[in-house]
């Protein structure tokens, strides 16, 4: 009998093998730059029910509680989203409005180097997939969270430090 961590790692890759299939099919028939928006366009609108429902999930289960801030419910959220379950990362933060999330390990932009696909067109669907994915799951926590990408697997940005694949950060501050 497998574990409950094997089920949904199970799931999880197959949830994102469906996804990259549907953008591959998307991109037949209407080139990748479509196919790339109306990826996005969905992206928001699930990151925002996931948010809400493994919010819910949590507080029912007593994991978090309504006193708890958004950047400590978003470090509870993030190792349970569904696509987060194909990745491997560490989540560093100060504990009040502030929180670094660092992928070390993608299955996506394995999969994407697997097929072929340009390094230009793996750098977009990095960011902008990953950008739309993470800023609507934290807005779905909070819409004041403030969400910027420290780097990707093909570019490092300013403020960028540790090491891995891509990085985001996540921030409540005012003046984010």
């Amino acid at each position: 009998m497998s574990s409950s961590g094997d089920n949904e790692a199970l799931y999880a890759g197959l949830f994102q093998v469906l996804d990259g299939l549907w953008f591959i099919e998307l991109e037949k028939q209407f080139g990748f730059d479509r196919a790339l928006e109306l990826d996005k366009e969905v992206w928001k609108v699930f990151a925002q029910k996931e948010a809400q429902r493994l919010v819910k999930f949590l507080t029912d289960k007593g994991a978090i509680t309504k006193s708890d801030g958004p950047v400590r419910i978003l470090e509870k959220v993030l190792p349970i989203s569904i696509f987060n379950k194909t990745l491997k990362f560490r989540i560093e933060t100060n504990g009040k409005d502030e929180l670094e999330f660092i992928v070390t390990d993608c299955k996506t932009l394995a999969g994407m180097k697997k097929i072929g696909r340009p390094e230009q067109q793996a750098n977009t669907v990095c960011f902008d997939m990953g950008f739309t994915y993470y800023n609507y799951l934290a807005k779905g926590i909070d819409p004041a969270f403030t969400v910027s990408c420290t780097f990707t697997p093909f570019k490092k940005l300013a403020g960028a430090h540790g090491n891995g694949l891509c990085g985001w950060r996540f921030t409540t501050k005012k003046n984010a």
